[in-house]
């Protein structure tokens, strides 16, 4: 057996290949962040998304931190909401 086909041994069969589902929404993109009952905060709030976290039963988690307090959420999916305006007003003084 050559260094190649060593090298080929050892790699996971899964790598390379391309999963079913993925994550909606990518590391360092800012979002809108709608809590539901469980949550202190109630009102939609920007946040920025920490960290994806695999597929717990039918859905996707990530962990986000939002902007009003800066605290750090583990949230599902369906709690996060793309969107067009989510920058507006966001721009700091230079």
């Amino acid at each position: 057996m050559d260094n190649e086909e060593r090298h080929a041994a050892l790699i996971p069969q899964h790598v390379g290949r391309r999963q079913a589902a993925a994550h909606r929404f990518s590391l360092g993109q800012t979002l809108v962040f709608t809590p539901g009952a469980e949550f202190m905060i109630r009102i939609p709030a920007r946040c920025t998304v920490a960290r994806l976290l695999p597929k717990e039963g039918a859905e996707f988690q990530y962990y986000v931190r939002t902007e009003l307090d800066g605290q750090l959420r583990r949230v599902w999916e369906s709690q996060l909401v793309a969107s067009a305006i989510v920058g507006v007003g966001t721009e700091r003084p230079g």
